[in-house]
């Protein structure tokens, strides 16, 4: 009787250590996995992983997929990189507000302009509204036109306001 009932002891101290075990493990995994990247981790070595694991928020791990996967509970979204690269969060928190206030009414704004042909159209009426000492046009800010692929050219612009030069 005893020995059973000290197999019986050693099992369910057993269970209970996986039972244990099973949820710290639920507990640590990953919110978010991403898998088969390039992960910049901007440490003193610049070092680039391959895999980055997320946990309320915050960086858990970053290291090869294997050692990543290790994290990776039920729930875990898994992202899969496929190759591309992940840098740290960048934040510009400043403006440019002097600027702004001295050189906004020799602005051409390209805010909501969809083409290029709309973006030049509104070169002309600032142009010739200007006279010297501010007879320029100064930036042209944002729009989708100003997001495009391309950059303005000179003769694009030369063409634009060619009344008035």
């Amino acid at each position: 009787m005893k020995r059973s009932s000290t197999g019986v002891l050693r099992l369910v101290l057993l269970l209970s250590l996986v039972l244990t075990s099973s949820a710290l493990l639920w507990s640590q995994s990953a919110d978010t996995v991403l898998l088969n990247g390039k992960i910049l981790t901007v440490d003193p070595q610049f070092s680039v992983r391959q895999a980055l694991a997320v946990r309320e928020g915050k960086i858990l791990a970053v290291g090869t997929n294997a050692q990543i996967k290790k994290l990776q509970g039920p729930k875990s979204q898994v992202i899969d990189l496929q190759g591309r690269t992940v840098i740290p969060g960048l934040i510009d928190n400043h403006i440019h507000a002097i600027r702004a206030a001295l050189t906004w009414k020799t602005e051409v704004n390209w805010i909501g302009a969809a083409s290029l042909a709309e973006a030049l159209a509104r070169l002309l009426p600032n142009a010739t509204r200007l006279s010297p000492p501010l007879g320029h046009i100064g930036m042209m800010v944002g729009g989708k036109a100003a997001e495009a692929v391309w950059q303005p050219l000179a003769r694009w612009l030369d063409t634009a306001v060619r009344q008035r030069l």
